[in-house]
């Protein structure tokens, strides 16, 4: 729950319902450079099976490069250099060598996998 409930706090962040805003939101810039910013963080993360793999194994707890490999069965390298990439992009945190997903990394790879569910769902009707 708490992903879909931090989900909400950034929908009212981003698109207030407030009359003071209303322009803002209404702004095709704004509304470009917002989706423009979601495309390009959902393509990092679905460009790479690796990552996905590594986010999906963080959404329960903090994790160490040990308990990445024998999760996913990927070598070291590859955990190291895809955590690397995640931490530059703001999706995972490493405190005390446990790999975690930040507020941003929870939300996107939740979106990711509910957008799967939807489009199986869709599929079999």
């Amino acid at each position: 729950m708490l992903g879909h409930d931090l989900f909400k706090l950034i929908k009212l962040e981003v698109f207030p319902m407030n009359s003071e805003y209303v322009d803002m939101v209404e702004s095709f810039d704004y509304i470009a450079e917002f989706f423009s910013e979601t495309h390009d963080i959902l393509k990092f993360v679905g460009k790479s099976e690796i990552r996905m793999k590594l986010m999906v194994a963080l959404l329960d707890k903090p994790l160490s490069i040990r308990e990445l490999n024998s999760r996913s069965l990927l070598s070291y390298s590859s955990i190291s250099n895809n955590l690397d990439s995640l931490i530059e992009n703001n999706l995972v945190v490493n405190e005390d060598n446990l790999f975690s997903l930040t507020n941003l990394g929870y939300i996107c790879i939740c979106s990711i996998l509910d957008l799967r569910k939807s489009m199986m769902m869709v599929e079999d009707y």
